[in-house]
């Protein structure tokens, strides 16, 4: 159940403070970006493949596109290691150091600078759970039958 404990231990002014300031920055980036950067909208599959990246070229466009993803999934829910994980495992299916070092310096760095904003208290309170053996034999055989069911569903 989600209570509304947050606002009675600080001002709730503070959140709407932040909000305004975020979407300020937002807008002014944006006005700038219409204004002066080049019009050419880009869609998030052609983002990752590399689509627009002179520079760095697809592979690099890729891994700075999923990157960025995984630093928002830490950053909102304050796991910055499963943001590595889901960078590197399910968006770039990579597992090399050079995919290593950007997953990781942008989930730390996202989930460091929301830490003033959303604090580093659990988001859901999930309460006292129980450890039972049978639930770990049944996520083991469950976990580990997924994968070959996956990649043969894929036709791999």
């Amino acid at each position: 159940m989600v209570s509304f404990q947050a606002c009675s231990k600080r001002p709730c002014y503070g959140g709407w403070w932040a909000l305004a300031v975020g979407g300020l920055i937002v807008g002014l980036g944006w006005w700038w970006l219409g204004r002066w950067a080049r019009s050419e909208e880009v869609s998030i599959k052609a983002a990752i493949a590399g689509a627009n990246a002179p520079v760095e070229g697809a592979r690099h466009g890729r891994g700075r596109s999923s990157a960025s993803a995984g630093a928002g999934l830490a950053a909102v829910y304050d796991v910055p290691i499963s943001g590595v994980l889901f960078t590197r495992e399910v968006l770039l299916a990579s597992f090399a150091l050079r995919d290593l070092v950007p997953a990781v310096a942008t989930s730390v760095i996202a989930t460091v600078i929301t830490w003033p904003v959303l604090s580093t208290s659990p988001t859901y309170d999930v309460g006292a759970e129980s450890f039972e053996a049978s639930v770990l034999v049944w996520a083991l055989a469950l976990g580990n039958g997924r994968g070959p069911t996956q990649v043969a569903f894929a036709g791999g």
